[in-house]
């Protein structure tokens, strides 16, 4: 017998990496900001929906006497909060680097919230602040378009007719029919 869904409770879809304001430390790397010397700029977005762009000033400070980090990104900028007026935000994130096996060093950031060593920092719509995908609980869309019903049919074609043939095939089809769908589309 297929398994019902009557009893699950509704999963709540958490906010994807996609859908957030990214800084990568890696395309920073790539346009030859974190070549020691000092750099000032501007990052900006735009939402594929609605057109809207932001935007961020971006200031690079190499190491100083006073500071633990080998470079120091200031982000400057105004943010829209839950339902509150745009608020100025200034942050200064540490970058730390890593040596690598084959010489050379690699920067990453240290998470403002966690201190975390991480790639890429965050910012969700109604947040204010840049963090590491954990500290907000981030998810990948792609993580999210899994359907462990379609995988279970695709290993096991044989649980079909019992599908189709349960008790109660109006509930079970309601379910499974795009299901099922999905699964004769993808293996033809």
């Amino acid at each position: 017998m297929c398994e019902s869904d009557e009893n699950k409770e509704p999963r709540i879809r958490k906010t994807t990496v996609e859908e957030c304001l990214t800084i990568d430390v890696f395309s920073l790397n790539r346009k030859r900001m974190l070549d020691g010397r000092e750099y000032k700029g501007t990052i900006s977005w735009e939402y594929k929906f609605s057109g809207r762009i932001e935007s961020v000033n971006i200031a690079l400070i190499p190491r100083s006497e006073h500071e633990n980090s080998d470079v120091t990104l200031i982000i400057d900028y105004y943010a829209d909060g839950n339902g509150m007026e745009s608020q100025h935000v200034k942050m200064r994130i540490p970058l730390v680097s890593a040596d690598c096996f084959f010489g050379g060093c690699r920067y990453w950031f240290q998470c403002p919230d966690c201190r975390r060593r991480v790639a890429k920092l965050y910012k969700p719509r109604k947040k204010l602040r840049f963090a590491c995908r954990h500290c907000y609980d981030l998810s990948y869309r792609s993580r999210q378009q899994y359907d462990k019903r379609v995988a279970k049919l695709l290993r096991e074609p044989w649980l079909i007719p019992s599908c189709v043939d349960s008790p109660n095939p109006v509930k079970q089809m309601l379910g499974m029919r795009a299901v099922l769908k999905h699964a004769f589309a993808t293996t033809v």
